[in-house]
């Protein structure tokens, strides 16, 4: 019989654990949504604030693979110097050698210190034994990557927060139009706090036109272009986007025209059943305003401009993850085969 995997509490239940008669000694974040790992850092920072009564006892460190873990250990033991408690926050814990000297501090850990520490990346191994400890104390929390309709459901009550309104139906297609980065979502969130009515409503206009009122070229500018054939202005917004100083703008621009082949491609299995935009656009996993925008795109119904189209993204994808082909050489490369 097959043993069931271990119980990890997820991190969006973390506050039943700040509040003050059960606070933890240790919290343990992980997982793949490195934006709620930074979320509930802050959060527990501001909890705790008035508990630390002197800088000296707040410390924040990166992990590298030269950490000596013994000394931030011995760090955390030490007594505090303003009398109250001590936070420490420990990050990129998977970069940490010897982890195992940890273990003794999870069994034993200082009654004036909180310890915070956070690991990328979805996968760890639970046979080790540092995890074992963290499981059977109740250390460890995950940020697992929300499904689609989760991340709309946050959407929703991130515009809410910042006391806007969005639909729905209107949240899908702005994640569909930015991707599932929970950052880059709250980045065009907060953009649009000067171009709401006096509602707070946030319409599928504004999501349509992210980027046009600051007079900036976005991605969705680059997608409409591929989607009209206009192969010169494209060409010209891949340029700007790529101008800017984001390390992570190749990858998020793959992820949206990503999307919008796919799409195509199940667009042209699902042409013979005869379905409504809205149930296809259900079958396809994307808003029904995204598909109807990549109805438009009539010539990726060729079958071999599409073939092109699909070979096109992954070769691109490939580029991007295993060379050190500029980022600029592999957009403008895709876009030419893209619009034949």
């Amino acid at each position: 019989m097959t043993k069931a995997e271990p119980r990890i509490e997820s991190i969006y239940n973390i506050n039943k654990y700040l509040e003050k008669d059960d606070l933890l000694p240790v919290y343990f974040l992980f997982g793949e949504d490195e934006f709620t790992i930074n979320e509930v850092i802050n959060g527990i920072k501001n909890k705790l604030q008035n508990l630390i009564l002197s800088e000296f006892d707040f410390e924040t460190i990166s992990c590298t693979r030269d950490s000596n873990l013994s000394s931030i250990i011995d760090l955390a033991y030490s007594f505090p110097f303003g009398g109250g408690k001590k936070l420490i926050i420990l990050k990129d814990f998977e970069n940490c050698n010897e982890k195992k000297s940890f273990i003794d501090y999870i069994n034993n850990p200082a009654d004036f210190t909180f310890f915070v520490i956070s690991q990328k990346g979805k996968k760890i191994d639970l046979r080790e034994k540092i995890f074992k400890s963290l499981i059977d104390h109740g250390y460890i929390f995950e940020a697992r990557e929300m499904s689609k309709s989760e991340l709309i459901s946050w959407v929703v009550a991130a515009a809410a927060k910042n006391k806007m309104k969005i639909s729905k139906p209107d949240a899908e297609t702005l994640i569909d139009f930015v991707g599932n980065n929970k950052a880059m979502l709250d980045m065009n969130l907060n953009k649009f706090q000067n171009s709401v009515s006096t509602d707070g409503q946030i319409t599928i206009e504004l999501i349509e036109n992210l980027g046009s009122s600051s007079k900036e070229f976005s991605a969705l500018n680059l997608l409409n272009s591929i989607i009209n054939k206009n192969k010169a202005e494209a060409i010209e917004i891949a340029d700007s986007l790529l101008d800017k100083t984001d390390d992570n703008a190749i990858l998020n621009i793959l992820g949206l025209l990503t999307r919008f082949i796919l799409t195509m491609v199940k667009m042209v299995e699902l042409d013979s059943q005869r379905l409504s935009t809205f149930e296809a656009s259900k079958a396809s996993g994307v808003s029904e305003y995204f598909y109807k925008n990549c109805q438009k795109a009539h010539y990726l119904k060729n079958e071999m401009n599409l073939k092109n189209a699909v070979d096109a993204m992954l070769e691109a994808d490939v580029l991007v993850k295993t060379t050190s082909l500029d980022s600029k050489t592999i957009l403008m490369s895709l876009i030419a085969r893209l619009i034949p």
